[in-house]
């Protein structure tokens, strides 16, 4: 447990003023984005309280800067600056503050396509807490590209508090590698032999 609780003191190690202030600007310009477009919390609770399934197909798409889901998928590989400054540049000083500024962004255009989703359902009847509701939303591109920025911007989030954690624990970066590429491609499976590594080499350097 206290393995665990060292580690993610790293990983949700305080943002430094200027980084909150960014991040606090950019969520209220997606505020702004989204009310553009006002949806009445009357309209919406109808349109969730819908008797019908399947998508409405009358919702259109979300767009930004006249772009859909499949043209502002590509933003996404942006997670490979992060995952480079990581594995290749872990001890340079800038790698700390530049390796948030991408899950930032995903964060912002996640807030932005789940905004929209949340306003303008195409589906709108799914049981959220079965395999095959999530299925069914996965099926609308608006909410595959949520969910994959959900999944980049945390996966960058865990390599970024493994590399600060194993700074800080002396552990050599070579062992640490192998962990991040896991991190990258199977995301908890890396954390996990993190923390087995982690543990070891406490133990063994007791």
């Amino acid at each position: 447990t206290s393995v665990k609780l060292d580690f993610l003191r790293f990983a949700m190690k305080p943002f430094r003023k200027r980084t909150t202030s960014v991040a606090l600007a950019a969520c209220g310009i997606c505020l702004l984005a989204l009310s553009r477009e006002p949806t009445s919390a009357l309209g919406f609770a109808a349109k969730l309280a819908r008797p019908d399934s399947g998508q409405d197909t009358s919702v259109q798409p979300f767009q930004l800067l006249g772009k859909q889901a499949a043209d502002l998928y590509p933003i996404s590989n942006l997670s490979l600056i992060t995952w480079a400054l990581l594995i290749f540049c872990p001890r340079w000083k800038g790698t700390a503050r530049l390796t948030l500024v991408v899950p930032i962004v995903h964060s912002v255009l996640y807030l932005l396509v789940f905004g929209y989703t949340l306003l303008h359902p195409k589906i709108t009847d799914v049981d959220m807490f079965s395999l095959e509701g999530i299925m069914e939303l996965g099926r609308d591109p608006d909410n595959a590209l949520a969910g994959w920025l959900h999944f980049n911007a945390f996966d960058s989030l865990i390599g970024r508090g493994i590399v600060l954690d194993s700074d800080a624990e002396d552990i050599p970066h070579l062992l640490v590698i192998p962990c991040l590429v896991l991190t990258l491609l199977f995301g908890p499976t890396g954390f996990l032999a993190y923390l087995a590594l982690r543990a070891s080499y406490r133990y063994l350097n007791q």
